[in-house]
């Protein structure tokens, strides 16, 4: 798969499939694509806690992850953090 959306594709699986069983294979496809990974996360999140961004660099060991001073709605508060942190990640 040289196309990155192909493997988002095989990876979801099918409408309605139970997404905890796709876990395994999102974190198999990361141990051995070894794409760059950017994570900008809501250090006070109540959903999606801060452990879960810090679990992609146990795959990604390069993963760059950023954590931020907000919540779960952090485009509405950092906009201009996370645009700045998506242009300067490499894309070579």
């Amino acid at each position: 798969m040289d196309n990155p959306s192909d493997a988002l594709v095989a990876v979801e699986g099918q409408p309605g499939s139970d997404p905890d069983a796709r876990y395994p294979r999102f974190q198999e496809y990361f141990r051995t694509s070894r794409r760059r990974l950017l994570a900008v996360w809501g250090r006070s999140d109540p959903f999606f806690l801060p452990a879960g961004a810090e679990s992609f660099k146990r795959d990604i060991p390069d993963a760059d992850v950023r954590f931020l001073d907000t919540g779960h709605f952090a485009l509405e508060t950092h906009v201009e953090e996370i645009a700045t942190a998506i242009r300067e990640f490499p894309t070579a």
